[in-house]
């Protein structure tokens, strides 16, 4: 299995895991290989919609536009998907600190 293969394999499990939680800006954080398991080490990050806090005042709402943090995520969950090198298939779905 190719290094992009794993994270395709890792990306879609989160997406299916977490598909009624709507998750949004999943990406690649961190990637390795542990050649005694071989096994892919996959951490993905990701915001979901309770993530998102938007001011309630005007002014705090301006000040989110002219520092172009407007609409970004405060939080970011981070998980690790363990999978497999020979088979592509998932193991482990881990939270991340």
């Amino acid at each position: 299995m190719e290094l992009a293969d794993a994270v395709r394999v890792a990306k879609q499990y989160v997406k299916d895991a977490f598909s009624e939680e709507k998750i949004r800006e999943l990406g690649l954080e961190e990637l390795t290989f542990d050649e005694g398991g071989q096994i892919w080490n996959v951490t993905v990050g990701f915001s979901r919609p309770w993530d998102y806090v938007s001011s309630k005042d005007i002014y705090s709402q301006m000040a989110e536009v002219a520092a172009g943090t407007a609409g970004r995520a405060k939080n970011r969950t981070y998980k690790k998907v363990l999978v497999s090198d020979s088979n592509g298939k998932v193991l482990a779905l881990q939270n991340r600190d």
